[in-house]
């Protein structure tokens, strides 16, 4: 990432998770807590689409990169905090 590269901030809440969304310009990649999306969330297609929703709405998922830390809650609590997270980023 270049100095001059602008980046999305969102917050998302969700019970007790609580996830850093950063939105910024790439293949469309999900990273949370530096392992591959996928991996991270045991390759549950729910909780995939549930973080690549807000871009698939905006038709914007091969443009931006998701770069996520996230803490507390369990997978799903977590996968709905990252979706608000990035749905605010985005905003």
């Amino acid at each position: 990432m270049s100095t001059n590269t602008v980046v999305y901030w969102g917050t998302g809440r969700r019970k007790t998770a609580v996830a850093r969304v950063r939105v910024v310009p790439g293949t469309g990649t999900v990273t949370i807590n530096g392992r591959p999306g996928d991996n991270y969330l045991n390759y549950n297609p729910v909780y995939l689409a549930a973080v690549n929703a807000p871009l698939q709405t905006l038709g914007l998922a091969s443009e931006y990169d998701l770069l996520v830390n996230v803490r507390g809650g369990g997978l799903t609590g977590q996968a709905d905090a990252i979706k608000q997270g990035a749905a605010r980023a985005l905003c």
